[in-house]
């Protein structure tokens, strides 16, 4: 004897008549699209969020190098000019 609170098991003719009640939805081609440039958008901001930014005090080593070269070839100008 089954169980008061036990639902006999569905057949598969009920399984059909409950899926024939759902519909498809299928969202247009433009949501999609725009749903796809703005998931982009939102990729390139967290990508500049965390790329390391440069700063305006950061110097090329080549050109710190090239400058120290210069500096070692340059001659002292003398202190006083001669009269």
């Amino acid at each position: 004897m089954p169980h008061p609170d036990q639902r006999p098991a569905a057949s598969a003719a009920d399984h059909r008549a409950m899926l024939s009640l759902v519909t498809r939805h299928e969202p247009p081609i433009a949501d999609v699209l725009h749903a796809i440039e703005a998931l982009a958008t939102k990729v390139d901001r967290l990508h500049a969020l965390l790329s390391p930014r440069q700063s305006a005090l950061t110097l090329d080593p080549d050109e710190i190098a090239r400058t120290m070269a210069q500096l070692r070839q340059a001659r002292p100008l003398p202190k006083e000019t001669p009269p």
